[in-house]
């Protein structure tokens, strides 16, 4: 356990930017009926073909963990900065970049996306995004936040070992 203020302040701040880890429960909370989810999730399966074959060749995207380190590579090729990803000239390819990581996620294990109402307000990690959850409830991962650390920290490898924690649980 850090015992050093700074260091256990940039651990929060990562398990913030990450998600949440929630104890065992028996059950798992009801699938969100949000009309905004079903809405982007269609849009984004939609944009997914022209997406796909604008960033290299459309077979590499097969949803796999194979295909990790090629969307690390594109999202910091598009968009090197954080500021430049979150900018609204690139809200398009930042949300299916987003949309491709959970889906990743969300295939190698049995989860859901869920979307939380209202604006992002630099507290929660899922308030105004839409996020993924592992249906044993023990991991949510919000992929927009994911990418963005991703790019903050200049860590191409930070979505493997994202994923590696997803899966290993």
């Amino acid at each position: 356990m850090p015992t050093d203020p700074e260091e256990e302040a940039r651990r929060r701040l990562d398990e913030w930017e990450r998600g949440f880890v929630l104890p065992d429960l028996p059950y798992p909370p009801p699938p969100s009926n949000s009309l905004f989810l079903r809405d982007w999730l269609a849009e984004r399966e939609r944009a997914f073909p022209d997406w796909a074959a604008s960033h290299g060749p459309a077979d590499r995207w097969d949803f796999s963990a194979d295909s990790i380190d090629a969307l690390a590579a594109v999202v910091s090729e598009a968009t090197p900065t954080e500021e430049l990803f979150r900018s609204p000239e690139r809200a398009n390819f930042a949300e299916n970049a987003a949309w491709y990581w959970g889906e990743v996620l969300r295939r190698a294990r049995p989860s859901r996306w869920e979307h939380t109402p209202g604006e992002p307000d630099g507290h929660s990690p899922f308030v105004g995004y839409c996020w993924v959850q592992r249906l044993d409830v023990k991991a949510s991962y919000t992929p927009l936040l994911n990418l963005a650390r991703m790019l903050k920290l200049r860590d191409r490898q930070l979505l493997g070992g994202l994923f590696q924690e997803w899966t290993s649980w």
